[in-house]
């Protein structure tokens, strides 16, 4: 029976229990959820996708009744579907300027978590640009499906000029105090938007009234009623829709009405991949005639946020009866929040890593310097690597919780955008040293960009290396270069740029010949001791001149320590910052400055996983299999090892290593009860401390031969801490290590959460840090002596979802093989052990994360940069502003992003405050500029700012803690070198 033609005997309709006092305004807002790639690839999905808005349309047209569409809060979706009716874009236009077709305002839906901060402003300045072809974008921030929420989402959208969003995963206990409604701030504060819990899904009124939601074949007009009653007012009859809804909906007490601030409710009439329901309109007649203490409307999203702010007396920003909430949402009370796509297909997030610092930290800045030498800036090519890493960030993809064949398709697109990333930022690099450009080979997945992999060569023949410092302030290290060595050709020496020689170190290497397996060359690394000003492009020349006191100084100095090199002893490593001393019970790590010293025992730990994509779970019985990482020897000594490495007493670096293996089960058995067979998996892990370096660095390669299992590096330390500091998305979060009391949760917390680049304890006198290059997910444990820190390598399962985990209570979706997922073969993970002396912030270890992550860019030139380089000075003698930098940020502020600006010619400067307190200090540019504005992420101006200095533009800055400031900065026409 159609809706049309339906009706009601009155036995069968409302009784008094469903009847409320209040009055309520319901909307129903027909719309598709669309996963771009999932559980079949995109384009199977595409295929899809290009049918169900071609019925959209076509159903805005035939029906005036059917007065409007959302499509799912993102824009790819309009580039996916013109890609093959491109003759369409006038008709979702004339929709879109209507009001009747709701579109974007992200560019993706993304995984909130698993993209950088960076990339999340990104995504809705992409996503608003691409809405504008056809029209304004929805003007509600709209995530329905994200695993969890970031705790600066208030502060982004309301940079976008957005004063409210929509939400349904993430929330805790949290949820029976704020409502179903409520006022969510920004870390800093200084913001709050509306937010909407979805508490009874995005699919509430999906196929409202029909058995199978596919085909819309058997409609019940009994079984709508009942639908909407029980989505709106609760009840655990099962009312005969799809099963998963019906549970998820009689699981809120009292339906969305009893969370409700007001008698504004909604309902979503849409669910994954579905087309729309022709016959809403007439459903909606039939619910306003059977339901009383209802009106309901087919609607905006939009009318439905206006109804609740004006209703809370909000539509001012006057104080309302909503309640307030700050943070993040990373529970499970109500929905499962899915914690093990934080490490599964590990491969993904370290290549996701790598991309976004490509574009983020080296193509952009580089280009700016280009862009104010004179050179074009790449916009386009830019905006086609941000919407390639965006189509990544879809929650599905990026999650790793999708069939193999996604998966394979995602690393092209990671290798596309880190080969175009390489190439603008040498493109640039040959603008500002006048040399020719040469489009490079793209680099492997997992290449930093910089210092060269070994077999990459840098240049045939250089005459200069060339270095871009990513960072805002000064910086000294060790760099390395890679270079070709012809026969009879002398090791030549490497100058700075008053023609000194600097303190490097050389290897000679036999190299396979490119093309030629069977001939080899000779190659020289080269690791020098380089200190760069802030953003800036420094060239050393290559000679051949030495003297013999310029060969002295080669040789490295003669202060050893003092002079900031590293000491080796057999087992020990120290430089001017840092002791590691290797002992029998493990590592002990000494903070210098503050005399912090503290024990940490490291260990890898493996155990069975019988969980799928979404979620680890664990085996019952299982215990873990524990390789204590103790006997950490000196690289060519004792333990014969070749060394790839120069090493004396007085070296750029040095590095203490074991390698073994670990003998774990192969697999789990047929009946997933238990782990059978045997596979080998042969790990080498180095400790490497550098010159000029504050953490001890871990190399971990490791060969997996092993299926369905997890596999941690474990740091056990003697610091004593009731919560860990986490990175997060423009916020340092400081959780709680014990789990939140979690009755009646719908899945039990995980123990596993997210990090972005470091996670850190402390007891306020000395403090330890675990950094990481793309491994977000860790866990932390109280112990009786301390903390027990871990950091996941490798989670290997075979499913997309399965049924049977004691870890979730359903499945999340299609019980498909996924081999992939077993993440078999080679592995290199990087990480960093920092020791702190007194808190965290203090010590600086957000901004030591971002050293980690973030290397410097080393390029081979036929010329010197344009600029003034710096050269090498004594470790307490800081670089001037006139040596190459033309940007520098006070001590405290981290670098988010330096860009042209979208629609002007503008630099675009972000950078915030991660620490405690706020940082007060100037903004330093190399040469004043015509004009600095206060903008937001939108790129609109908020009020300009007035610099300062009578050589060098100083901008006075104020950040309070967790502040997010960007700026606009104009030069003049003339071309700043």
């Amino acid at each position: 029976m159609s809706a049309r033609a339906a009706t009601l005997d009155d036995s069968r309709a409302v009784t008094s229990e469903h009847r409320r006092a209040a009055n309520h305004t319901v909307t129903i807002v027909p719309h598709t959820h669309w996963d771009r790639e999932w559980y079949q690839p995109f384009s199977v999905f595409q295929a899809r996708l290009v049918e169900t808005v071609d019925q959209v349309l076509d159903l805005l047209d035939e029906d005036p009744e059917f007065t409007h569409f959302m499509l799912d809060g993102q824009a790819v979706v309009l580039d996916d579907y013109l890609a093959v009716r491109p003759e369409a874009e006038g008709r979702i236009s004339e929709f879109v300027r209507s009001g009747r077709l709701a579109i974007g305002p992200w560019y993706t839906l993304p995984d909130e978590f698993l993209s950088s901060p960076e990339a999340l402003v990104r995504n809705l300045l992409i996503g608003g640009s691409t809405c504008r072809r056809f029209g304004e974008p929805m003007p509600v921030v709209y995530t329905p499906d994200s695993f969890g929420h970031v705790s600066q989402l208030p502060r982004l959208a309301h940079g976008f000029g957005f004063d409210s969003l929509v939400f349904e995963r993430g929330v805790g206990n949290e949820g029976e105090q704020i409502g179903g409604e409520f006022r969510w701030s920004s870390a800093d504060g200084k913001s709050s938007v509306l937010a909407v819990h979805l508490l009874t899904t995005y699919s509430s009124a999906a196929g409202i009234g029909y058995r199978d939601w596919s085909r819309y074949d058997g409609f019940d007009p009994h079984r709508a009623v009942a639908h909407a009653k029980k989505a709106l007012y609760g009840g655990s009859e099962r009312i005969g829709m799809e099963g998963w809804l019906d549970e998820s909906l009689g699981r809120i007490q009292g339906g969305s009405s009893a969370y409700a601030t007001g008698s504004n409710l909604l309902l979503l009439n849409g669910s994954d991949h579905l087309p729309p329901q022709k016959d809403l309109p007439k459903v909606i007649e039939l619910l306003n005639e059977h339901i009383e203490g209802a009106s309901f409307r087919l609607g905006r999203l939009r009318e439905y946020i206006d109804g609740v702010l004006l209703e809370a007396g909000e539509r001012d920003d006057s104080a309302g009866k909503l309640r307030e909430f700050q943070g993040e949402f990373r529970g499970s009370r109500y929905h499962h929040v899915l914690s093990g796509v934080f490490s599964a297909r590990i491969y993904l997030k370290q290549a996701n890593h790598t991309a976004q610092q490509a574009v983020e930290r080296y193509a952009e800045p580089l280009s700016v310097r280009a862009y104010l030498a004179g050179a074009p800036y790449p916009d386009s090519v830019l905006d086609w690597a941000w919407k390639e890493l965006l189509r990544n960030h879809c929650h599905d993809s990026i999650c790793g919780c999708s069939i193999d064949q996604v998966h394979d398709e995602m690393m092209p697109r990671f290798a596309g955008v880190m080969a175009g990333s390489r190439n603008l930022g040498r493109k640039a690099l040959a603008h500002l040293t006048g040399g020719h450009w040469e489009v490079a080979p793209a680099p492997l997945i997992g290449d930093r960009l910089s210092p060269p992999m070994a077999g990459d060569r840098i240049a045939e023949d250089p005459a200069f290396l060339t270095v871009f410092n990513p960072h805002p302030r000064p910086w000294r290290g060790v760099l390395e270069a890679l270079l070709p060595l012809p026969a009879g050709k002398r090791p030549p020496a490497l100058l700075d740029s008053s023609g000194g020689t600097v303190w490097a170190e050389l290897e000679h290497l036999q190299a396979p010949v490119p093309g030629d397996a069977r001939k080899s060359e000779a190659q020289m690394r080269v690791r020098w001791l380089a200190e760069l000003a802030p953003l800036s492009v420094t060239s050393y020349e290559l000679s051949d001149v030495r003297s013999g006191e310029e060969q002295r100084r080669a040789n490295g100095p003669s202060g050893g320590v003092i002079a900031g090199g590293v000491i080796a002893g057999d087992d020990t490593l120290e430089n001017d910052r840092l002791l590691l001393e290797c002992r029998p019970t493990g590592l002990v790590l000494t903070h210098k400055a503050s005399g912090a010293r503290m024990n940490v025992k490291l260990t890898l730990e493996d155990v069975a996983d019988a969980g799928d994509e979404y979620d680890f779970s664990p085996l019952a019985g299982d215990e873990p299999l524990v390789k204590e990482l103790h006997g950490l020897s000196l690289v060519g000594h004792a333990t014969g090892a070749q060394s790839a490495e120069a090493l004396s007493p007085e070296s750029l670096s040095g590095a203490l290593r074991i390698s073994g293996e670990l003998l774990l089960p192969e697999r789990l058995s047929e009946d997933r009860l238990g782990r059978e067979g045997r596979a080998r998996a042969p790990f080498t892990v180095s400790a490497r401390l550098e010159a000029g370096d504050p953490f001890v660095r871990l190399d971990v390669k490791l060969e997996n031969g092993s299926q369905d299992h997890r596999l941690q590096l474990v740091a056990h330390c003697d610091i004593a801490d009731d919560k860990v500091a986490v990175e997060g998305h423009f916020d340092v979060l400081e959780r709680p290590i014990a789990l939140p009391k979690a009755k009646g949760w719908f899945q039990t917390p995980s123990g596993t959460d997210h990090q972005r680049r470091f996670l850190a304890v402390g007891d306020g006198r000395r403090g330890l840090a675990i950094l990481n290059a793309g491994l977000p997910e860790y866990s932390a444990q109280s112990t009786p002596d301390g903390t027990r820190l871990a950091v996941t390598l490798l989670r290997s399962v075979g499913w997309l979802s399965r049924n049977d985990l004691v870890s979730r209570p359903e499945g999340a979706g299609p019980a498909l093989p996924t081999p992939g997922a077993q993440c078999l073969g080679e592995h290199n993970f990087e990480l960093a052990l920092m020791p702190f002396g007194g808190a965290w912030d203090e010590a600086g270890v957000p901004a030591t994360a971002d050293r980690f992550t973030a290397h410097p860019l080393v390029e081979a030139t036929a010329a010197p940069a344009s600029e003034h380089p710096a050269g090498h000075r004594p470790a307490n003698d800081r670089p001037r502003h006139d040596d190459g930098a033309w940007l520098e940020l006070p001590e405290g502020l981290l670098l988010s992003a330096v860009k042209k600006a979208a629609t002007s010619n503008a630099l675009i400067v972000r950078f915030w405050n991660p620490g405690k307190s706020r940082v007060d200090g100037p903004l330093r540019l190399a040469r004043a500029p015509a004009r600095v504005e206060l903008v937001d992420f939108d790129e609109k101006t908020r009020r300009e700012l007035r610099p300062t200095g009578e050589h060098l533009a100083e901008i006075p800055l104020s950040l309070d803690p967790k502040e997010i400031v960007s700026l606009a900065i104009t030069f003049g026409g003339e071309a700043v070198r």
